[in-house]
Parts: C-alpha cells; sequence; structure tokens
C-alpha cells in the first residue's frame, strides 16, 4: 500500500532593505524525497553615500565639529522643513540687526554657552563676540550683512548644522584724515544649532575661509564673523 508524502514549506519571507533593494518572500514547494536547494547567500553591498553640504568658496571639513547627538540623523519631513524655515528665519534676523548695528537684536538667538570658532582654533565666547561687534559698529559708518545658508543637516533630533556664507560690506571712515574706505568681506562658516525650550539656538560657528578687500585707508577693524 503506498502512501504520498507531501511537503509543504511556507512563509519564508526574506526582506531585504540594504541600499533600496528588496527581495520579496520565498516559497517554494519540494516534492517527496527530493532534496531542498539552499537559496544562495546574497553579495555583500558597500554602505550608501552620505550627503555633504558644500559652499562657493570652501567645502567645510564634515569629519570635524560634529556635536553630540541624540542618535542618528532621522526626523520626518515636516520637522525638517520646519527647523530648516526656523534658522533660516533667524538668519534674516540676525542680518536685519547687523544692519541696524542693533547687536542685542543680533544675538538674540545665540546661545548663552555660543563659541565662536577662527580659522586657526581660537575659541572666543559670547561676551567676547559682543565686545566685538561694538568695537566693529563703533568704527564704522554704516554696516551690512547678507548670510546665504548652503545647506542644513539634521544631527540627532534636536540638533543642526548649517553651512553658511556671509557677504558684509562695511564703511570705515578714517578719524584722522576723514577719508572714506570700503571694506568687503565673504566668510564661509559651519554653524551648530541646539533645539532648546526657547526654540533654536546658534551653539557655536567655524570661520572655514574669508577672504576681504579695502577700497581706501586700510583700517584697523577686527576680522570676526558671528
Amino acid at each position: 500500500m503506498s502512501r504520498k508524502f507531501e511537503l509543504n514549506i511556507v512563509g519564508c519571507a526574506v526582506v531585504l532593505t540594504l541600499l533600496g533593494v528588496s527581495c520579496q518572500p520565498l516559497l517554494c514547494a519540494t516534492p517527496a524525497k527530493a532534496t531542498a536547494k539552499k537559496p544562495s547567500k546574497a553579495a555583500p553591498q558597500p554602505p550608501a553615500p552620505t550627503n555633504t553640504a558644500s559652499a562657493d568658496d570652501a567645502t567645510p571639513d564634515a569629519a570635524s565639529d560634529t556635536p553630540s547627538a541624540d542618535d542618528t540623523p532621522t526626523a520626518p519631513v515636516a520637522s525638517l522643513r520646519d527647523m530648516r524655515s526656523a534658522i533660516s528665519g533667524s538668519y534674516t534676523a540676525t542680518d536685519a540687526a547687523f544692519s541696524e548695528e542693533n547687536i542685542e537684536g543680533l544675538l538674540q538667538c545665540y546661545d548663552p554657552a555660543f563659541e565662536n570658532v577662527d580659522k586657526h582654533g581660537g575659541v572666543v565666547n559670547l561676551q567676547g563676540v559682543r565686545d566685538g561687534l561694538t568695537a566693529l559698529f563703533g568704527a564704522t559708518q554704516s554696516a551690512q550683512c547678507a548670510t546665504r545658508v548652503l545647506g542644513v543637516s539634521p544631527v540627532g533630533k534636536s540638533a543642526a548644522q548649517v553651512d553658511v556664507k556671509q557677504h558684509i560690506v562695511l564703511v570705515y571712515v578714517d578719524p584722522t584724515s576723514g577719508e572714506n574706505s570700503r571694506i568687503t568681506m565673504d566668510n564661509v562658516c559651519r554653524d551648530f544649532w541646539q533645539l532648546g525650550d526657547t526654540g533654536w539656538l546658534k551653539r557655536r560657528s567655524r570661520l572655514v575661509s574669508t577672504t576681504r578687500r579695502v577700497q581706501g585707508v586700510q583700517p584697523i577693524l577686527p576680522i570676526m564673523h558671528w
């Protein structure tokens, strides 16, 4: 008396999400006394490339100056949009305050623990920045700044790395000769913002590159960013 044996293999589902490649669930039926064929191993895939922001005159070093984060850069699209909007609005307000020579208004979106880092690694705290702006505005007849955001990258759930370019135009009047000078500066900076109870605050700014052009008398002015 013969008997039939039926072997069903169902529910062997393998889903691969590396680099956006997926494998559909595997269904196989094997007749009696047949040897099931082992699936071949998938070849290892290279890691996905990461996006880095670039500047016109210089590309900030992505490997340096990374603040601590809660976890990997993951956030909903709506949150990213709100983050970019809030930070971009702060730069616009800062530029307006600079043109009005309103130091307190300019520093309103700065964290009390703010650090200003120059090209050589020198660090100036918030009070030092305030003192530098006071000296700068005291020596100029007019001041203008236009900040362009080059790239915004979330860092964890409550921080952001922002690459910007500042275009600054200052009119300086020599106190001795009365002659005017026009100073133009272009700064590329890498800024870090932190989300707190009062909103997004600038925690750190590192100067990546700077150029300075003077028309007229060479003034003695602090070369700085903010």
